[in-house]
């Protein structure tokens, strides 16, 4: 009896939930280059891997990406960048070309001269637009992203994923 009125009451106040799967997680590894205010520019390569939160197209992405500096000053340094990105879809999942923007929420380690002696930390936050490219077979996408933020400044690279 317990039972039954439980599920009359989620049945009530959460219809949307019951109607219909999320859309399917996807797995990305990225390549591309940052730019930083100093014209310093990166090399960067990552993974990451994204949830959806339900149909409408919010989800989260959790991405890791290193990033290689060779100036001549610091004789190339490696950051290292984790974040939490929050993304929106913007067209439906059955269209072949799906915008869509990024907010992230990095926390950036940085490393001189090659060592990995951790001796800076930054919060920095940074905005980002993109477009998954579905390939025939709907699982594997290509999507080129550009987003700007305070570090880097510029961003721009390239994902290819899969979506299992």
């Amino acid at each position: 009896m317990l039972r039954a009125a439980v599920v009359a009451v989620l049945m009530l106040v959460t219809p949307g939930l019951l109607q219909a799967q999320p859309r399917p997680s996807q797995i990305r590894g990225s390549v591309g280059a940052g730019f930083f205010d100093s014209a310093e520019e990166h090399l960067l390569a990552g993974a990451s891997w994204r949830k959806y939160l339900g149909r409408r197209g919010w989800g989260l992405e959790v991405e890791s990406l290193i990033m290689y500096g060779d100036d001549v000053a610091l004789r190339g340094h490696i950051d290292v960048m984790l974040a939490l990105d929050v993304v929106k879809d913007l067209a439906p999942p059955d269209r072949r070309t799906v915008p869509y923007l990024a907010v992230r929420g990095p926390a950036v380690y940085s490393s001189n001269r090659g060592t990995w002696d951790i001796h800076a930390y930054y919060a920095i936050p940074s905005v980002g637009v993109g477009v998954t490219r579905w390939s025939a077979s709907r699982r594997v996408f290509i999507a080129p992203e550009f987003s700007f933020g305070i570090e880097p400044t510029i961003r721009l690279s390239v994902a290819v994923g899969f979506a299992p």
